[in-house]
Order: C-alpha cells, then sequence, then structure tokens
C-alpha cells in the first residue's frame, strides 16, 4: 500500500496540542490510533463522525503527553496497546508519573505488544515499517508506509525533539536524523506535534536536518 492509499485523521489534543493520528486503508472501517495523547472524548467523537473501529493503539513514544489518554479510550475500545520494545519501562516511569500529575493525565496501562526496529506492523489494512529512532527518547520510533512517515517527536516540520528530557540523547536522535535522510523528498511527515510537511521541505529548511 503506498501514501496515497492511506487515510489519516491528524487530531491535536492536550495543553501541549500532541497529534493524534487515525490512519486507515480507504475500504477499511478499521484502524490504527496512534498517540492518543489526552481528551479521549475528542477522539471518540473523531471516531463515531468518521465511523472508525479502532483495532491497535500505538505510541511513538511513551511521553506522557503522548499516552495520557490511553487509559480512557481503552475503557470504550479494549484493543492491543503497542510501543517499541525499549519504550515500555518508561510507561509508567517516575517522571511520566510527576508530568501525569502536573498534566492531570492518567498513567497508560503496561503495553500488549512490543514492537521492533525492522518489524512489518499490518494493522487496518495497512502495512508500516518500524523504524527505531532513538533521541527524543530511548523507545522512539517512526513508522513508515511508502512515502507517509509518522515521525513522532523525532522530527518536526523545522525542528525536532527536544533531547534534554531522561532518556533523552541528542547523539542519537542526530543518528536517527540520518537514517530518515535516506527517504524520498516526496515523503508525507506526519509529526507529532505541529503541522504536516515533507521530507523535501525538511531536508531544504530544517536547520537540524
Amino acid at each position: 500500500m503506498n501514501s496515497q492509499d492511506t487515510r489519516f485523521t491528524r487530531i491535536p489534543v492536550g495543553e501541549l496540542e500532541t497529534n493524534t493520528y487515525l490512519l486507515h486503508a480507504p475500504d477499511s472501517r478499521e484502524c490504527l490510533v496512534v498517540d492518543p495523547g489526552a481528551e479521549a472524548t475528542l477522539i471518540r467523537s473523531h471516531l463515531e463522525r468518521l465511523e472508525l473501529i479502532p483495532v491497535m493503539i500505538l505510541l511513538t513514544h511513551c511521553h506522557i503527553d503522548h499516552t495520557g489518554g490511553v487509559t480512557d479510550l481503552m475503557a470504550d475500545f479494549p484493543v492491543p496497546l503497542a510501543a517499541h520494545e525499549d519504550a515500555l519501562s518508561l510507561l509508567r516511569d517516575p517522571f511520566n508519573r510527576e508530568m501525569a500529575a502536573a498534566f492531570g493525565l492518567k498513567l497508560p496501562p503496561a503495553a500488549d505488544r512490543s514492537i521492533a526496529d525492522g518489524e512489518d506492523l499490518t494493522v487496518a489494512g495497512m502495512t508500516w515499517r518500524v523504524m527505531h529512532t532513538p533521541g527524543h527518547s530511548p523507545g522512539s520510533i517512526c513508522l513508515l508506509a511508502e512515502n507517509l512517515l509518522v515521525s513522532g517527536d523525532t522530527l518536526f516540520g523545522g525542528s525536532v525533539g527536544r533531547t534534554d528530557l531522561p532518556g533523552g540523547d541528542f547523539a542519537l536522535l542526530q543518528e536517527s536524523l540520518e537514517r530518515l535522510k535516506s527517504l524520498s523528498p516526496g515523503t508525507i511527515i506526519l509529526p507529532g506535534h505541529g503541522e504536516t510537511s515533507t521530507m523535501e521541505r525538511e531536508l531544504r529548511y530544517n536547520p537540524f536536518m
């Protein structure tokens, strides 16, 4: 499946306007929910309007602004929760506990499924290649389906994820960005915060690329 066949809905949620994504094939009512960071009621309303049924929740990484809506969403949709194997221990670590309390968010449950670099994840009629891109956090990943990249907090339009949080490592982030540079310039980027971009635009204007 190429990116032109993939439908995506971007839903900014929470105080930090984290992007939650609903991803699905055009002929499927099943969808993948990525990074439900907050406002489960808002996410649920989009699902109902689009007549979509979640079959998995996936986390690009496990900071609380990307996980704070998981518990409430799973109360209505008890589907598997997936994250990279290096992120699993961070789901309920002290830093996330402190941030959850600060933002009034709930800690997520333990993940049901760990995913690894290079894995092909088939869900909701789509196949995504898992790319482990540490730097912002140890378990950060991107998802690639042909020319569509869900980049989490690894790469934003004009910027990158911060590395001064626990587990952050700027040298590792630079290595991850080098890996992303090999993608087609036409790759559409769906970042964890901010507007959609393209690899061509980021290679030309992003000072970190």
